[in-house]
């Protein structure tokens, strides 16, 4: 099952507790609903070339595969609150609220690496690790953009002892299928921004190595 299912249940019994999740849970809401979108690049001047400047769709045939396999649009991705430098050598980090008025969806995990041949996503399913399971439940784990900040914010309560965890530790509790990594990813349609409001950029930097 998704590492969000069933949460308000779930949290009654070992290893969670009802009592600090609900103790942290507010909290967890502030830093979602403040944490950034982080998208990784090598495409940095081609980017800021195009007129209006827009951030394309991933072009990698083995993104749009996983995109077919998923059943997601074509997409530009972001990590919630962490770069992760193999993906490029500039990360834009964009404000909370960039969001608004695009289509797309989150998950618990990079979408591509779940259904990748190598399996880079590492999860415990029933009743084998076939292609076909890892669809099944990429698309289960799935979740709009209007909902993702307020399950970020549950599995921040839930799964780590502090919230700066999600940036420093592994998880504190393991979900029934031991995902490996509980990094939110997020897919947006062709994100565009204005040459005249570049406030809209939180920052940008050289890609800098986070845990991921």
């Amino acid at each position: 099952m998704p590492v969000f299912t069933n949460l308000e249940t779930r949290i009654q019994n070992a290893p969670f507790s009802e009592v600090e999740f609900s103790r942290r849970l507010p909290n967890s809401r502030v830093v979602s609903s403040k944490t950034p979108l982080i998208h990784v690049d090598g495409r940095f001047e081609i980017i800021i070339a195009k007129s209006p400047e827009e951030i394309p769709t991933a072009e990698a045939l083995i993104s749009q595969k996983a995109e077919d396999a998923l059943g997601y649009q074509r997409s530009v991705y972001f990590f919630a609150g962490r770069a992760c430098p193999r993906f490029g050598s500039v990360a834009l980090a964009f404000a909370p609220d960039c969001e608004a008025k695009h289509t797309g969806s989150a998950t618990p995990f990079d979408s591509g690496g779940l259904v990748h041949a190598n399996k880079y996503i590492q999860v415990k399913l029933e009743p084998d690790d076939e292609l076909p399971a890892r669809i099944q439940y990429g698309q289960a784990s799935t979740i709009s953009l209007t909902e993702w900040r307020n399950v970020f914010a549950q599995v921040l309560a839930a799964y780590f002892d502090r919230d700066v965890s999600y940036w420093t530790d592994r998880p504190a509790r393991l979900d029934p299928e031991e995902l490996y990594g509980l990094a939110i990813h997020i897919r947006l349609g062709r994100l565009k921004f204005a040459s005249t409001s570049r406030k809209q950029f939180m920052s940008a930097w050289p890609g800098v190595p986070m845990r991921v």
